[in-house]
């Protein structure tokens, strides 16, 4: 089931190129799902290089500092983590936290995970 997701993945990746829609939010999304399945699969690298290839688009866009962008920075930092890059996901995560604080949802079930993920590094 991830093999066939990771391909029906990979052949949206490669229209989106060709239209020249890679730099796009969809681009971004894209990349955010390609790195939740390599992460399910276990290549953690893989899901890292998708994770900041997101983050780069999103914050091109101007678009970091939104629901999504704090989710997309919590799973980053959580990939870090996982790779043992202390100090990438203590970034993350405070990016995340930093977004949290701005749209005023700290105090919710995603804030709340956050922070204990921010404890546990």
């Amino acid at each position: 089931h991830v093999d066939g997701q990771l391909e029906s993945l990979t052949s949206a990746k490669d229209i989106l190129a060709r239209l020249g829609c890679s730099e796009s939010l969809h681009g971004a999304d894209l990349q955010t799902s390609l790195a939740l399945v390599e992460w399910r699969r276990g290549d953690l690298r893989q899901a890292e290089v998708h994770f900041s290839v997101a983050r780069e688009i999103r914050g091109k866009a101007n678009d970091l500092q939104t629901e999504e962008g704090a989710e997309l920075l919590t799973h980053y930092g959580s990939v870090k983590a996982q790779l043992k890059d202390v100090d990438g996901a203590f970034a993350a995560f405070q990016a995340a936290q930093d977004v949290h604080v701005r749209l005023g949802t700290l105090e919710s079930e995603k804030g709340a995970s956050l922070l204990t993920k921010i404890a546990f590094l």
